[in-house]
């Protein structure tokens, strides 16, 4: 299996779970794929996230956000 697929895998599993997830109101699995090394951002269309602790506010204030 070449990187490339491997990533292919990757996103057709595990991201598309933890996406599917985070829409319908659980952030739990988008979180466990992010990375708990610092530093880490998340820069969105919507809002930024710094560090560990603007990570957790914000994927639990998407899946808060459950799109109906």
């Amino acid at each position: 299996m070449t990187d490339r697929d491997d990533f292919l895998a990757w996103v057709k599993s595990a991201l598309y779970e933890a996406e599917l997830a985070l829409h319908n109101g659980d952030s739990a699995p988008r979180r466990a794929i992010w990375s708990r090394n610092e530093p880490v951002s998340i820069l969105g269309a919507w809002r930024n996230a710094y560090g560990q602790h603007g990570l957790d506010g914000l994927l639990s204030s998407d899946g808060a956000r459950r799109v109906a």
